[in-house]
C-alpha cells in the first residue's frame, strides 16, 4: 500500500490532548491510517479504534501479536501521524452490478449514474439500479427505476423514459451536492 499524504496531528502542541484525540477519531473514522507512541512506553503502534468518548484506543504495536488497548490519553501528541492512501478508491473502481463492500466506490457509482441515458442497454441500466439499492441509494435512484421500467415496456424512445431519466440525472447532480 502506497502513501501519499503523512502529517503531524499536533502542528501546535497548545491545543491539548482532546484536541489530538478528536483528530485522530476523526481520522480513523475516514479509513485513514492513524500511528503513534505511548509517553511511557517505546514502540510505534497503529491505531484501530476507540471506545466511545476516546478515553481508550485499540492499537496494534504491528509485532505479530495482535491488537491490544491502552489509555488514548497516553499517547505522545508529538509523535502522532495520520497517513492517506493513494488507493483508497482506485483498489476497487466502480462498475455496474458492484454490491457493497468495505471499499464501495460511492463516488464512482455517483459519476457513472450520469453518463448513462435512455439508450444505455437495459441490461446496465439494471445493473446500476441493482448496486444503488444494495448500498440504500433507493431514493435519488427511484428515476432510474422508474426509466428502466417504462424503456423496458414502451423501448428506448419512450417519452417517459427520457422524462424519468433527466429526473434521475437530476437527482444525482443534487445528491452529489449534498456529499459534498
Amino acid at each position: 500500500m502506497k502513501y501519499i499524504k503523512s502529517l503531524d496531528v499536533n502542528e501546535s502542541i497548545n491545543e491539548g490532548v482532546s484536541s489530538d484525540v478528536k483528530k485522530m477519531m476523526k481520522a480513523v473514522k475516514q479509513g485513514k491510517t492513524v500511528y503513534g507512541e505511548n509517553i511511557r512506553f517505546p514502540g510505534r503502534f497503529k491505531v484501530l479504534g476507540f471506545t466511545l468518548g476516546g478515553s481508550m484506543a485499540e492499537v496494534d504495536y504491528e509485532d505479530g501479536k495482535g491488537s491490544m488497548e491502552m489509555a488514548a490519553m497516553n499517547i505522545d501528541p508529538r509523535k502522532i501521524k495520520i497517513e492517506e492512501s493513494a488507493d483508497l478508491n482506485e483498489a476497487k473502481k466502480f462498475k455496474p452490478g458492484d454490491m457493497w463492500s468495505n471499499d464501495f466506490d460511492y463516488d464512482g457509482m455517483m459519476k457513472y449514474a450520469l453518463k448513462v441515458n435512455h439508450k444505455t442497454p437495459l441490461k446496465t441500466l439494471q445493473k446500476l439500479h441493482d448496486s444503488a439499492t444494495d448500498v440504500n441509494y433507493h431514493t435519488p435512484f427511484s428515476g432510474l427505476g422508474n426509466a428502466i421500467d417504462w424503456i423496458t415496456d414502451d423501448g428506448v424512445n419512450s417519452q417517459e423514459g427520457k422524462d424519468f431519466m433527466k429526473q434521475f440525472h437530476n437527482d444525482i447532480k443534487d445528491e452529489i451536492k449534498n456529499m459534498k
